[in-house]
């Protein structure tokens, strides 16, 4: 028998990230940047399987190909001089 998963044709972003097995920020912020495909009804996300399924089934990019962006960690204390 099918799963649940299996019988919906999307899934909410929390959904995805326990597939993913990632946390719900990191499912979040792929959306974003249009990593992971999304559609938008009012207030709702929602990912289609499909497309998570084309996402999942592209072969994996050499890490060594290409750019890895690092995003700019500055640390801000409390005291101003």
């Amino acid at each position: 028998m099918a799963s649940e998963h299996q019988l919906k044709l999307t899934l909410t972003v929390p959904e995805v990230a326990r597939l993913l097995r990632i946390s719900r920020g990191s499912a979040y912020k792929a959306i974003r940047t249009g990593q992971l495909p999304s559609l938008r009804f009012g207030r709702t996300i929602r990912v289609p399987r499909v497309a998570l399924e084309e996402l999942l089934s592209k072969p994996a990019r050499d890490a060594h190909s290409e750019e890895i962006a690092v995003p700019n960690n500055t640390f801000r204390s409390g005291n101003k001089k």
